[in-house]
């Protein structure tokens, strides 16, 4: 995908940090606009100031769009690759000192075509080293 300022700024490498980066992206947003919520809750603000607040908002609203599709794209990754379940099992591989009993569910998740071939190799490899 095409990378923006936004995107490089609040790119992670892992995908818990994902939601404390939008979440600090839009408390400084929500900062850096200045609306006078009283006048837009009363709905006592001239035409002139509905115009500068739509006129602020656009560049806002397009980077969220993109935020929103970045995030789809990465749960449709994660649930076509069975990321959860994968990431489940090597933490386990790691976590625990008997791995025999993931002997099994490895062989049946590198015998299985609902994993990529690199998750199977890495997770293989990962088993093997332990």
């Amino acid at each position: 995908p095409k990378v923006d300022a936004v995107f490089r700024e609040n790119c992670f490498t892992r995908f818990d940090e994902l939601p404390l980066g939008l979440s600090r992206w839009f408390d400084e947003a929500k900062r850096n606009l200045g609306i006078n919520k009283e006048k837009l809750k009363a709905g006592s603000m001239a035409p002139k100031e509905l115009q500068a607040l739509r006129l602020k908002l656009e560049p806002i609203t397009r980077n969220v769009e993109r935020h929103e599709e970045i995030l789809k794209a990465i749960q449709s990754e994660v649930k076509t690759r069975n990321l959860n379940i994968l990431t489940g099992i090597e933490q386990s591989l790691f976590a625990l000192d008997d791995v025999v009993v993931f002997n099994d569910e490895v062989k049946n998740m590198v015998e299985s075509s609902d994993y990529e071939i690199e998750d199977a190799l890495r997770l293989t490899l990962l088993y093997h080293l332990r």
